[in-house]
């Protein structure tokens, strides 16, 4: 049957399944945004952007079957983070292709992004 139809519907289950997602599905991105998020829970930045670049580095060979939110979710987490780390720059590299594209446009973690000024007026 594959992830999709083992993927808990429920997110917050999800997060609590994650590593067990991450080591049946280990080239799923899905399962890396999910271990992401249980990491962010925990308050470990460090693996949650592992765990975000493996499932970006995923979307590469997942593009047929997941819709570019789910990389476009993963790119604004990353980017998140690595402001709260400091590098704003860096922050504001991997956000911006997401940030503009239409689907985000009126998402919460957009508008998070530019009130952390990792975006600037000229993103907009």
């Amino acid at each position: 049957a594959g992830a999709s139809a083992e993927l808990p519907r429920n997110e917050e289950e999800a997060i609590k399944r994650s590593a067990d997602l991450v080591a049946r599905w280990p080239q799923d991105p899905r399962s890396h945004y999910l271990r992401a998020l249980y990491f962010l829970e925990q308050n470990d930045t460090s693996d949650a952007a592992e765990h975000l670049r493996s499932g970006i580095a995923l979307m590469r060979t997942h593009a047929d079957a997941l819709k570019p939110e789910m990389g476009y979710r993963m790119t604004m987490t990353l980017a998140a983070i690595v402001r709260s780390q400091g590098d704003r720059d860096a922050a504001r590299c991997m956000a911006v292709a997401a940030c503009a594209a239409p689907e985000t446009q009126k998402w919460d973690m957009r508008t998070m992004l530019v009130r952390q000024k990792i975006l600037g007026a000229e993103d907009e």
